[in-house]
């Protein structure tokens, strides 16, 4: 998988930011995120190995922008049949890094034999079963998966509303 971050050229070219403490102002000003200089400098000189949901948000907020702004990830290989569909699925955990949250990975088997880890998902925010993919082509899982997410988010917003 090819990822590409390109944070630091967003906030340059969208708010001449090229300072960590410029954009840790900004991110504090505008959300409430907490974070230290420190972190928002790696967020800026590298790609993060891992990103947490409330970070993005939160970036995503403060730059009055979409993730796909600045982070983006494609497959190394090519898909093949778009038509392909999903005949068999596991999902299982992926191995704990420390500080970070425990995530699990969705891995399908298509018609046309080509396999690949499709997504992962933190499974403690929301639940997904391997029945829900089988029947659906690759694009099909990504939007259920997609919209269950959505779904997640604005029942989190609403509780922390409450809250």
């Amino acid at each position: 998988m090819a990822f590409t971050w390109t944070l630091r050229e967003l906030v340059a070219t969208k708010f001449g930011i090229d300072k960590p403490a410029d954009l840790h102002r900004l991110l504090t000003e505008r959300t409430n995120l907490k974070i230290t200089v420190q972190a928002v400098g790696l967020l800026l000189s590298k790609p993060p190995e891992a990103l947490r949901i409330p970070t993005m948000q939160a970036l995503c907020t403060a730059l009055n922008c979409k993730l796909s702004d600045f982070a983006s990830i494609t497959s190394d290989k090519p898909l093949g049949d778009a038509q392909a569909v999903i005949i068999s699925a596991s999902i299982s955990a992926e191995p704990k890094k420390a500080g970070t949250p425990q995530l699990s990975s969705v891995f399908v088997t298509y018609s046309k034999t080509d396999s690949e880890v499709i997504l992962s998902f933190e499974p403690d925010k929301f639940s997904l079963k391997e029945e829900d993919f089988i029947g659906l082509t690759r694009q099909e899982a990504l939007m259920m998966f997609h919209h269950r997410y959505l779904d997640y988010l604005k029942l989190a917003a609403q509780e922390d509303a409450h809250a």
